[in-house]
């Protein structure tokens, strides 16, 4: 599995790492339990400044609840990268070819 790392100096900064990074301590300890409560705030947090995630956040529930930790790591890495291109088209910077909003 290829995890993205996050230091102890080096906190993830945006919504989309912080659930990552939550994402991966479910795979790690192989529960999601502990961090249900944390998960959904992230998510509403984030679906209340853009609706585009909700795909997202449907598979992401349908992994989570089979236990399929992997998969929803793969998400979360998914759901970073769209994170990105909203923030460089927010900023105004063209979008790398061959992607689209549609």
């Amino acid at each position: 599995m290829d995890k993205v790392a996050f230091s102890k100096s080096q906190q993830p900064v945006t919504t989309c790492a912080r659930i990552y990074a939550l994402l991966n301590r479910m795979y790690e300890e192989g529960d999601h339990r502990p961090h249900d409560d944390a998960l959904v705030q992230l998510s509403n947090q984030l679906m209340s400044v853009t609706r585009t995630f909700g795909p997202y956040f449907l598979a992401l529930d349908e992994r989570i609840l089979n236990r399929d930790y992997g998969t929803a790591l793969q998400i979360g890495r998914a759901m970073m990268e769209h994170e990105a291109m909203l923030h460089s088209i927010a900023a105004g910077q063209c979008m790398p070819s061959g992607l689209s909003l549609n």
